[in-house]
């Protein structure tokens, strides 16, 4: 998505919550074999790998009786997240036909357009498009929750102060108010994408885990707490790091100085940033039994 917006393309964002829980089994049977072709034997295992399921709550050692569900995918699988995505797949032709973009990951969903002058023709696709996403939702078992729903709009310094754009937007029939950041798939989003705020939050994520391996210190050999550091606080220096493509140096030094402690250094990289304003909004779901 911030391809999209620094390649001057349209962009935007949704996410989505306790999403594994209800998705029907035999919408999901139908939805592999008539959007994605599966039939035959591969179907049959994926039909046999949701059936025959059942839940129970165990309290002080006391389980309750077994129910059988028809219902939800098994969440930290590795097919939980391909088929999930493969059930919300039909929501992509509902989002073009309005004339927007969108990104997937999992249960995370991105809507994007890019705003013209006067911003209000473009913002007007906005609600259309979410009211009706609202119902295929609620045809599907969810519901959109608009207090999870965010707003914000992507430009350069110069172009967001020149344009007058509203302080609130209508999102499936609710206001939203408009935010200055959205994080997304952990990576915190300015409106100017300086990823400023991106950096103090990965550097203040890596000071807090430094903190509490030095506590450990005496306890490891140093080629272990060298491997802690490098899995631990490495993998947060590492994550998406082609973003901090033409981040100034000021930002750069601070993602040096944890580096210098542990690992290698983060990808340095030099790219300008668009002159487009960008609209980006950000839509929570809550996910309800049918």
């Amino acid at each position: 998505m911030v391809d999209d917006i620094l390649g001057c393309m349209d962009s935007g964002s949704v996410d989505i919550s306790a999403a594994f829980d209800t998705v029907c089994h035999q919408t999901l049977v139908g939805c592999l074999e008539l959007e994605f072709g599966i039939h035959d034997a591969s179907l049959e295992w994926v039909a046999s790998y949701l059936s025959d399921r059942t839940i129970s709550v165990c309290v002080s050692q006391s389980p309750s009786a077994a129910v059988s569900i028809h219902v939800g995918v098994p969440q930290g699988s590795v097919l939980g997240p391909i088929l999930f995505t493969t059930y919300i797949a039909p929501i992509g032709r509902l989002i073009e036909q309005h004339g927007m973009h969108y990104h997937k990951y999992a249960d995370d969903t991105q809507l994007y357009t890019s705003l013209t002058v006067p911003a209000g023709s473009s913002l007007d696709l906005l609600p259309r498009c979410t009211s009706e996403l609202q119902h295929w939702y609620w045809a599907n078992g969810l519901l959109l929750n608009p207090r999870k729903s965010e707003m914000a709009f992507f430009g350069t310094k110069q172009r967001l102060q020149r344009l007058t754009l509203p302080a609130n937007v209508t999102v499936a029939r609710s206001s939203v108010t408009v935010n200055g950041v959205l994080k997304i798939l952990g990576v915190t989003l300015d409106s100017t994408l300086t990823f400023d705020d991106h950096v103090n939050n990965v550097v203040r994520s890596c000071n807090y885990h430094l903190r509490a391996l030095r506590h450990l210190r005496p306890c490891l050999s140093l080629d272990v707490a060298k491997t802690m550091a490098a899995s631990i606080v490495g993998s947060r220096l590492d994550y998406c790091n082609a973003l901090f493509y033409g981040v100034t140096q000021s930002t750069m030094n601070k993602l040096q100085r944890q580096t210098t402690l542990h690992v290698s250094p983060a990808m340095l990289v030099d790219v300008k940033p668009t002159q487009l304003t960008y609209c980006v909004t950000y839509i929570g779901y809550q996910y309800v039994s049918g």
